[in-house]
């Protein structure tokens, strides 16, 4: 959890080889938290790999994209934060609808 508190997004990408391969949210961990309601199940949580606790990366925008295109790919699926990559499809960073401000 400590890695959410730094970032203003509340989520942390996991990229492997540049690649975004994954998103762990708040809500990822949340829910892993209350489903390992004993000791035994919360030291299992401490030992779990992040990929068991991550969600797949969904949409994406390219990094090139003017803030409008970032506002629409918003609206369009429901987010208040997207992924930026390169045309590659290599991981730049994070954007959400706060930073436009």
């Amino acid at each position: 959890m400590a890695l959410l508190r730094v970032s203003p997004h509340r989520i942390v990408p996991i990229v492997s080889g540049g690649q975004l391969v994954g998103l762990l949210t708040e809500r990822c961990l949340t829910s892993a938290l209350l489903s390992a309601q004993d000791a035994p199940g919360r030291e299992a949580l401490r030992t779990s790999p992040v990929s068991s606790l991550m969600v797949p990366p969904g949409p994406t925008l390219l990094y090139t994209e003017t803030p409008e295109a970032f506002l629409e790919a918003c609206e369009q699926y429901g987010l208040d934060t997207l992924p930026l990559v390169e045309a590659s499809g290599r991981f730049v960073g994070l954007m959400g609808r706060g930073d436009l401000i």
